[in-house]
């Protein structure tokens, strides 16, 4: 230890203490100039004033109590939050838009008090917007809420100035709720606060999104409409009984009509909770198309609710049977027949611009979303119940399935019909049951007549042998023959059972989108490369073991789905290939014959890339440079497999770069573990199997600030420890555990995993106990525990195992063998 005369001791405190003089000195002067300015507490009445706006954990909690909501915004509360709170780089204007009843004013709330925000915002006042923006009562709103001696006849000169200096010393948070005049209030507050840099924020609720446009560094969150599952969960919690399991169908059904919005679930959820909830009324109330109709606009009353671009998007869903479609086969309906209105020189993709539309449609409350998918897009919709009708009478109108006029014919007239689009239900009473099923039930003039315009041809015949196959065949082939389908842009055979395409196909020059998936159809003919304005072709789920060489001709190609079970093998032509703009190219098989150096290299507009490999590890390196320059990347599978298909070393280089990268899926044993160490902040979704990391990979991943789903299946860690940190995954929604046979103990600390959903545990065989630290995880609403061992279950038994109090607040715990 090192030696320190009493000489320089004392020459220490002397400096020590003139540097304390000098910070007393700066703290009273400080006070007086408060004082002078109005802003030392003096009465009780302006302490109470101030103590409302400080954060109180027993406010918030009231605040919680009182407020079912929270069911649904706990993502939103915490990307918010990170966004108020994240620092002088972050946008300076935060913005929550969403239609009436969607939850704005609610989620503003849950945020201006959350114990957060309180800490960081000193300075935080609510203001109710007005029709028409005054300044001064703008301003005077905010002083009665954050100057301490406000003074209620004060001159909005001093009030100005006093808020004014308060601001110069700290940053503060204005919530203007039902915002009407954006651009005015912050030039309103910069003329106060011209320095904004030091983390000032205004936080603002609106449903008018056109506000938004002339608004320079904004973040904008949109409060979307919930999910089915998320709408019935906000129904129950509202609910005083439990829904008998004999009526939870009709149930359902009702809450489905809410259009997934929360105050009409909400409003819903009180109707039938002050009633007797008998079958019978379930079952009256699911009649109803629309049960809360005063809530949103109901629009069974007449057609200048839709406007004219409304209807031609939503007519496309006649053609469905089923309640519930994907949103990709909508989407893809909607490009093929050239309904995405988009600029020449726009950078974005028409299948964006349709993710548009669905988005706009959604928030008019036309189209219902049943599931979203983890990065925020739609997965599966329907058509808001009370539409269908009204479409269908519409679709007459605009001619959108048939043209229809009157011809004389002898003694009689007779009506006849050329076909815009068709869609196969196997309905025998349908007079194309005839053409399409029974060939010879109709002459070549009369076939030729009805379909010379065809546009689309949709099959939903989904039996099973030869018959559906056939039957298709040979009503494309006829088609063809007869010079009929010329216009045909979609043709759409998704479900049917191996179809019998003819050589003849190549003469559809038309063709947008080839739907093949789940047909498993074993032979596409050579002549497909003839399709010259193909866009989209879907083989997903077919039984296809290599593609015909003239696939490379397609030149407008930009969507290739190929079947990653069946090893869809691609051999890429080298320089010839012209598939330069492709932005999907999913489930192909590669090898060392594919031809990897001179034909993928080349693609680099790829935004989906799936495939399963068999290469060695130097060309794994030619691959994994390829990858990193895909810069419009979002989606990422990759497999490795050697010889004998079994998973294989999987080599990648470091991502990071990949700032668009959403969904990530690797299996194999990673040859390079660090890739792990610098991911991409944009992913939403991972998915590790057999990846071999002897090190805990939630050190890294819980890092990832938008993380909403990661599954760990077999192999992917061979730790024996794991450990979520305090502040560790703030988006996780569902975390899976598969087969992690070294597990044996899994930490998970209080502040991680805070909005937690579903969490399985399956065949950790070693794995000694649930975790402790379960129990904060006050928001998981369901855990499965899948074969695990008896003596696991044992700890876990409700109400008398040892770690029952860790789990007992999640409302389904489920035990499978």
């Amino acid at each position: 230890m090192e030696y320190t005369s009493p000489t320089k001791v004392r020459e220490y405190a002397k400096r020590f203490a003139e540097k304390l003089s000098s910070v007393e000195a700066q703290i009273e002067g400080l006070h007086d100039r408060a004082t002078t300015l109005g802003l030392t507490s003096a009465t009780s009445e302006q302490t109470t004033r101030l103590s409302n706006n400080i954060y109180t954990e027993e406010a918030v909690l009231e605040e919680e109590r009182k407020d079912v909501f929270t069911v649904s915004l706990e993502e939103d509360i915490q990307v918010i939050t990170t966004k108020l709170t994240g620092g002088q780089k972050t946008a300076a204007l935060v913005a929550i838009i969403g239609e009436k009843g969607i939850g704005k004013t609610t989620l503003a709330k849950k945020i201006y008090h959350h114990r957060v925000v309180a800490h960081h915002f000193p300075c935080r006042a609510w203001v109710t917007a007005s029709d028409d923006f005054e300044p001064n009562s703008f301003l005077f709103s905010i002083a009665k809420q954050v100057l301490v001696g406000f003074v209620e006849n004060d001159p909005i000169d001093r009030i100005r100035y006093k808020l004014a200096r308060l601001w110069w010393h700290q940053k503060y948070l204005i919530v203007l709720d039902d915002a009407h005049a954006i651009v005015e209030a912050r030039k309103t507050l910069c003329k106060l606060c011209p320095n904004q840099s030091n983390g000032s924020k205004l936080l603002i609720t609106t449903s008018k999104r056109g506000l938004l446009k002339a608004s320079s560094n904004c973040y904008i969150h949109e409060r979307r409409v919930l999910g089915d599952e998320e709408a019935w969960e906000l129904f129950n919690t509202r609910l005083d009984f439990q829904v008998d399991q004999e009526v939870e169908q009709f149930a359902r059904d009702i809450v489905k009509k809410c259009s997934g919005s929360p105050s009409s679930v909400l409003r819903l959820a009180d109707i039938i909770s002050s009633k007797a909830a008998t079958q019978e009324q379930f079952i009256t109330l699911s009649q109803i198309n629309d049960p809360n109709g005063s809530s949103y606009p109901s629009l069974t009353s007449g057609s200048d609710l839709m406007s004219s671009s409304d209807k031609q998007f939503l007519m496309q869903f006649i053609h469905f049977s089923k309640t519930e479609i994907p949103a990709r086969r909508l989407i893809v309906l909607w490009v093929a027949e050239g309904l995405v209105d988009q600029p020449a020189d726009s950078a974005e993709t028409p299948e964006c611009a349709g993710e548009n539309v669905l988005m706009e449609l959604v928030q008019k409350r036309m189209i219902q979303v049943a599931k979203w998918k983890p990065n925020g897009k739609v997965k599966t919709c329907r058509l808001k119940y009370s539409l269908m009708d009204k479409l269908r009478t519409e679709a007459g109108k605009a001619n959108f399935l048939k043209i229809n006029w009157q011809v004389a014919a002898s003694k009689s007239t007779k009506k006849k019909g050329v076909m815009l689009r068709v869609a196969d239900h196997l309905d025998n009473n349908c007079s194309i049951f005839s053409h399409i099923h029974e060939n010879d039930s109709i002459g070549s003039s009369s076939f030729k007549h009805h379909y010379k315009r065809l546009i689309s041809f949709l099959s939903f015949d989904s039996r099973e042998g030869p018959v559906p196959g056939k039957d298709i065949g040979n009503f494309i082939h006829r088609g063809i023959k007869l010079k009929c389908f010329k216009m045909l842009r979609v043709l759409d055979l998704e479900g049917t059972f191996r179809p019998k395409l003819p050589d003849s196909i190549k003469k559809l020059s038309q063709l947008r989108y080839l739907g093949l998936r789940h047909t498993y159809t074993e032979l596409l003919p050579e002549a497909i490369g003839k399709l010259s304005n193909l866009q989209t072709l879907d083989l997903k789920h077919t039984c296809l073991r290599s593609l015909p060489g003239s696939i490379w001709k397609l030149q407008q190609l930009r969507h290739l789905y190929l079947s990653e079970n069946y090893r869809s093998r691609i051999m890429v032509p080298g320089s010839s290939i012209s598939l330069l703009n492709i932005q999907t190219l999913w489930g192909a098989f590669v090898d060392d014959e594919t031809g990897i150096e001179d034909g993928l290299k080349k693609l680099t507009s790829l935004r989906k890339l799936g495939m399963v490999y068999r290469l060695p590890l130097m060309q794994q390196g030619i691959l994994a440079k390829w990858i990193l320059k895909l810069h419009h990347l979002e989606s990422l599978r990759l497999r490795s497999v050697d010889d004998m298909n079994n998973p294989s070393l999987l080599y990648l280089k470091t991502i990071s770069g990949l700032n668009k990268l959403s969904s990530l899926y690797l299996l194999g044993k990673l040859a390079n573990p660090l890739v792990l160490e610098a991911m991409p902040e944009s992913l939403t979704e991972i998915t590790l199997s057999l990846s071999g990391l002897s090190v805990d990979p939630m050190r890294t991943l819980e890092k990832l600030p938008y993380l909403r789903i990661l599954n760990l299946y077999a192999g992917s860690c061979t730790n024996s420890t794991m450990v979520c940190s305090s502040g560790g995954f703030p988006l996780l929604r569902l975390l899976n555990l598969w087969k992690l046979e070294e597990l044996v103990e899994w930490i998970v600390k209080d502040g991680s995993l805070t909005i937690l959903r579903h969490l399985e545990i399956r065949s950790c065989a070693k794995l000694k106990m649930i975790p402790e630290g379960l129990k904060h995880l006050k928001n998981c609403r369901e855990l499965r525990l899948t074969n695990m061992p008896e003596d696991f279950k044992t700890r876990v038994t409700k109400d008398e195992g040892v770690d029952w109090p860790s789990i007992a607040h999640i409302a389904s715990v489920i035990l499978k063998n």
